[in-house]
């Protein structure tokens, strides 16, 4: 029988990247946390400017105004006091090695290329070993990711920009024995800090000051019989943020 060449090449660019992860693992285990500086003015409440006619998106603006310590420390622990209709997934932290062993498998379904901003392979490398000098935290989530009835396990990375000011929150669902989900076909990697309102998961993310919240759905194969076929969902579908939250404009 044939030896797939196609597997072989595959074989090698893995092998390879964990023996540059290797090396680049034990520079970042000497590096101190960054920290963060205060970028927001504390006089300057936040309010909905889109979505207002939502009570969620009302509601994010009263607490990030209410805690504003964590929104402008580190927003990763805004929604961990439970009040109100917020909490937080139960999160258990893990290690910088378990994110590489994801990393290393979603690499291996997605195309691989010698050259590309996105797609070459040491670009790849480059960017993960970036993220985890950069206010780096990882932790396996339980939660219901997609909002279907079913909790889902969900590694979460996060990381904090100092170029472009932002955080980067990065999910990734995977199945019962902790390998990334291939039966999550759609939105098995996704972006932003999950949290509940109301017994729903929505999501979180942040750019400088912009504040915009998800909510996140079920995605169906096939939508005209997604109500009789419960096979027949595939993951999570996106939709466009709901809530627009910004520090209030003064004149």
């Amino acid at each position: 029988m044939g030896i797939d060449q196609t597997n072989i090449k595959k074989i090698i660019c893995n092998a390879l990247t964990f023996f540059l992860l290797i090396i680049s693992f034990k520079n970042v285990a000497s590096e101190k946390d960054i920290n963060v500086a205060l970028v927001t003015n504390k006089a300057i409440p936040f309010i909905a400017s889109k979505g207002s006619r939502f009570d969620i998106c009302n509601d994010v603006a009263d607490y990030i105004n209410k805690h504003r310590d964590f929104y402008d420390s580190d927003p990763r622990a805004l929604f961990s006091i439970r009040e109100g209709k917020f909490n937080k997934p139960k999160a258990t932290a893990t290690t910088v090695e378990r994110y590489i062993q994801i990393a290393l498998q979603n690499m291996a379904y997605h195309p691989i290329q010698l050259t590309g901003y996105r797609t070459g392979w040491k670009n790849r490398i480059t960017f993960m070993e970036e993220i985890i000098q950069q206010n780096f935290a990882v932790a396996e989530l339980t939660v219901d990711i997609n909002n279907d009835g079913i909790t889902d396990r969900v590694l979460s990375y996060s990381y904090y920009n100092n170029e472009y000011k932002f955080w980067g929150h990065v999910n990734t669902v995977l199945n019962e024995k902790g390998n990334i989900n291939l039966a999550f076909e759609k939105g098995r990697i996704t972006t932003g800090e999950s949290f509940y309102y109301d017994g729903r998961t929505f999501v979180y993310r942040r750019s400088n000051q912009t504040n915009k919240i998800y909510e996140n759905f079920p995605s169906y194969r096939d939508i005209s019989r997604h109500s009789t076929i419960p096979n027949n969902m595939n993951g999570l579908s996106e939709r466009p943020a709901i809530c627009e939250i910004i520090p209030t404009i003064t004149k």
